[in-house]
């Protein structure tokens, strides 16, 4: 994206902080408002932008160019950040985990705060009475490896003994 246009939308952020829910909806909209969030020292401008982004993280993590977005923002690691995005998302992490795109939000939270929060994420997923279905659906199954990835100590153990556990189950089908 050329400097003009950055420099253009720039100028206009308030109006894309008010839409961005809209935005999001298509790949470019998406990009824009990565680009916006990215840029340098966090300005005013994104300030508002991400406020927007996480006051819908929800809707935003189930959307093709939203999850995207979500994603991005995880990425740049900064203190707070992940648990401003975990808190609204907890008590829904097993639905998210079977979602196409909301999955890929999991992972990256998981992989985020590898240590600080990914126990508490898998718990969730792991405690779901649904474990079945997360296990058997691609996406889920998916989130279920990275969780193997992330987990340490007796949270690694608990979740290969239950994925050993119902594997059994879904050789049977």
């Amino acid at each position: 994206m050329s400097m003009t246009i950055l420099v253009y939308f720039a100028a206009n952020t308030q109006v894309i902080a008010d839409g961005s829910s809209e935005i999001i909806v298509n790949e470019s909209g998406s990009c824009l408002i990565q680009d916006l969030v990215s840029i340098g020292p966090m300005r005013e401008s994104a300030r508002r932008n991400l406020a927007k982004i996480m006051s819908d993280v929800y809707s935003m993590s189930k959307k093709h160019f939203g999850h995207r977005l979500v994603e991005h923002v995880i990425g740049f690691e900064r203190p707070g950040l992940v648990q401003d995005i975990l808190f609204p998302l907890t008590g829904a992490l097993r639905i998210l985990s079977k979602d196409k795109y909301a999955s890929n939000v999991v992972k990256k939270l998981m992989e985020a705060c590898e240590r600080k929060f990914a126990p508490q994420i898998i718990d969730e997923i792991i405690s779901s009475p649904d474990l079945l279905s997360i296990v058997a659906d691609p996406s889920g199954n998916s989130v279920l490896q990275t969780a193997k990835k992330c987990s340490k100590g007796t949270v690694r153990k608990t979740l290969n003994d239950l994925i050993c556990q119902h594997s059994e189950l879904l050789n049977k089908e």
